[in-house]
């Protein structure tokens, strides 16, 4: 799954083809955070976007036969339509930017020619309820080794035009969903979400009270209004607001990789960053640490929280309660307000993440996390004595789940002077960061200086 980009924000052109694990580094500014927040807003209009699959001859028989069988598109070109209905329509969206912010700019997403035949080996049934009080129905089916799909119509008493809506709807959304993962976004704001959420919805009801004086005062006008009420924030930070906002809600549910007991390494490792617990609780959310010998339990409050805790919270949300293997989960600066230490606890529990089959894309500006993952990679090697492996794990509280191949991991870095996305090299020595060194060698060389002159 390959990403392309033309004329976003500080980006000229670049492509990020995605790995297990994808890393986007660059200087501030460089536009790390167009990158992770396009290729969520692209993802998600793949999820939800409704195309025309039925022509108007398989509508005919739909209606005059009560079934037609209808050829699966080219998923590629259907691909490819839709990124450009994104680029020329909701690209300016996902940033909430001016209208013609964007207007150069795209965002394209290519799928390997291997998807076609994927979806031949793609067995569905859905059925697609057209009313609360109808009985009319659509079933639609899909079956092993057949490039197509049975539609039945059952009871139709509502409208052509109506059907054919529904249809495509449906149609669109078994066939993208095929291999279209489901995405979450963590960003950068991530903190001021969690504790701020409360007063944000202050706007949700601000709307809702000018709404009402449009009964008294006929000179308003709705639209206007609305323009004027609506959010100043980018599509995934009110993904983030909205996380937290059903946070209660979402609580009730257990992700895949919670039920699955294979997957307890995931939350051991997660505890170990976390150091508690969170409680959603109707009131909001509160942190439970760790019960320490002679000390009394303690429940506080997201507001009183450190800011480690509070930036951690939806990671620890979505794996709990969300997260499905097939995922792909965008994390802005997940180093945010983390000692060094937990930094590199941090990268294990990502690679973690990842060896649970759930891909993930960071940005990042930490040399303590990228050391970290270049560890973990090199810990993969072959040509490890696999004693020497065990003893190595024992010893720092590691294991196998740890490790991540060279092959899954692919590194980018946002160039601040060609003004393009750079693939880094990604070996068995853990991934090349130049950008990284350069500023490591430079800072090591002052302090070599500055101590001669001391001493």
């Amino acid at each position: 799954m390959k990403f392309t980009f033309k004329k976003i924000g500080f980006i000229d052109s670049g492509e990020v083809q995605l790995g297990n694990l994808t890393v986007i580094c660059g200087r501030n500014n460089t536009g790390k955070t167009y990158v992770s927040h396009s290729i969520y807003g692209l993802l998600k209009q793949c999820s939800s976007q409704r195309v025309s699959v039925a022509d108007s001859e398989s509508i005919d028989q739909l209606f005059s036969d009560g079934e037609c069988i209808i050829d699966a598109p080219n998923i590629s070109e259907l691909v490819a339509k839709v990124s450009r209905e994104f680029s020329n329509s909701s690209l300016k969206d996902v940033f909430n930017s001016e209208e013609d912010s964007f207007k150069s700019g795209s965002v394209t997403l290519t799928v390997e020619e291997e998807c076609n035949q994927k979806f031949g080996l793609y067995e569905k049934e859905l059925i697609v309820k057209l009313g609360e009080d109808s009985d009319t129905e659509l079933r639609i089916k899909t079956k092993n080794n057949e490039h197509s799909v049975t539609v039945n119509l059952i009871n139709p008493n509502v409208s052509r035009s109506f059907v054919q809506y529904a249809l495509d709807k449906a149609l669109s959304s078994l066939i993208l969903g095929s291999f279209i993962p489901n995405s979450f976004v963590i960003t950068s704001e991530r903190t001021g979400s969690a504790m701020f959420y409360k007063d944000l919805d202050s706007q949700a009801h601000s709307i809702l009270d000018h709404i009402v004086e449009l009964k008294d005062n006929k000179k308003l006008n709705p639209f206007s209004l609305l323009q004027k009420m609506r959010s100043r924030y980018s599509l995934p930070i009110r993904s983030n607001i909205e996380s937290m906002r059903y946070a209660q809600e979402t609580a009730k549910n257990k992700s895949e990789i919670f039920i699955d007991k294979e997957h307890d390494y995931v939350f051991k490792k997660l505890r170990q960053i976390v150091g508690g617990t969170y409680k959603t609780l109707v009131n909001g959310v509160y942190y439970v640490p760790t019960k320490k010998r002679n000390r009394d339990k303690v429940e506080l409050p997201m507001h009183m929280a450190s800011s480690a805790t509070k930036s951690l919270y939806l990671l620890d949300l979505y794996l709990r309660h969300v997260a499905k293997i097939g995922d792909v989960l965008i994390i802005d600066e997940p180093e945010l307000n983390l000692h060094p230490d937990a930094q590199r606890t941090l990268a294990q529990l990502l690679v973690r993440i990842v060896n649970t089959g759930i891909k993930i894309i960071i940005t990042t500006h930490s040399d303590h996390l990228l050391r970290e993952l270049n560890s973990l990679v090199m810990l993969s090697s072959p040509n490890i004595d696999p004693e020497d492996r065990n003893d190595l794990f024992s010893r720092h509280g590691l294991s196998v789940e740890d490790t991540i191949a060279p092959h899954k991991v692919k590194a980018y870095v946002n160039s601040s002077s060609t003004h393009k996305i750079h693939e880094m090299q990604v070996d068995e020595l853990g991934i090349h960061m130049q950008l990284f060194n350069d500023e490591i060698n430079k800072s090591t060389d002052l302090s070599k200086e500055v101590y001669y002159l001391v001493s």
